[in-house]
């Protein structure tokens, strides 16, 4: 087996997840046609759950506001660093590592944030950091999301995730996402940059 050539590993990981709140059952309720009972709030709120993070895995979108790192295992190779979880609200902080594993934070001067195209970019004039680590090298903590409740979710976005928690009202054993729902979600599907 031949030296190929080193390819920077990156990771994603949640740092704070979406708080989901208990009048966002109401709109659940509404479309299911159910009362306003403990064990249906429980069936709702799992059935909700599931189906928001089976579609956020599927369209690498996230619905609901919620804070995330990205790492990578050395300084970009470019200008820009895409980050993986969309659409963008903000970015929180650039930190690097170096070799004595001493955080940095990357002055925002240094960089643009580009909502609108999820990533960030060094600003003119600007090199990342040098001398870093060999693992998590640079950490970008950002606020992806499209709000705080049910409320803020695209039209579409949130019949999908009607249509597919009515699904698994009714079909309890079956977790796979039906075709009308991708139909629905299908124009938020993000692509790897």
């Amino acid at each position: 087996m031949g030296l190929g050539v080193y390819r920077p590993r990156k990771f994603s990981n949640v740092t704070s997840e979406a708080a989901i709140g208990v009048d966002d059952l109401q709109i659940f309720r509404s479309h299911l046609h159910l009362e306003d009972t403990v064990e249906n709030n429980t069936l709702i709120a799992a059935y909700r759950d599931s189906a928001r993070q089976i579609i956020e895995r599927e369209l690498g979108v996230i619905m609901l506001n919620e804070t995330w790192e990205y790492a990578t295992d050395a300084a970009p190779l470019g200008e820009t660093i895409y980050l993986p979880k969309a659409p963008l609200v903000s970015v929180t902080s650039v930190t690097s590592y170096d070799d004595a594993d001493s955080g940095t934070t990357f002055d925002a001067s240094n960089y643009v944030v580009d909502t609108a195209g999820n990533r960030l970019f060094l600003a003119q004039s600007s090199v990342w950091p040098s001398d870093l680590r060999e693992f998590r090298s640079i950490v970008v903590s950002y606020v992806a999301g499209y709000g705080t409740d049910m409320a803020t979710l695209p039209p579409l976005l949130l019949q999908g995730l009607l249509v597919f928690v009515g699904h698994l009202w009714e079909n309890r054993e079956d977790a796979s996402m039906p075709k009308s729902v991708r139909q629905l979600v299908a124009p938020f599907m993000q692509f790897e940059s």
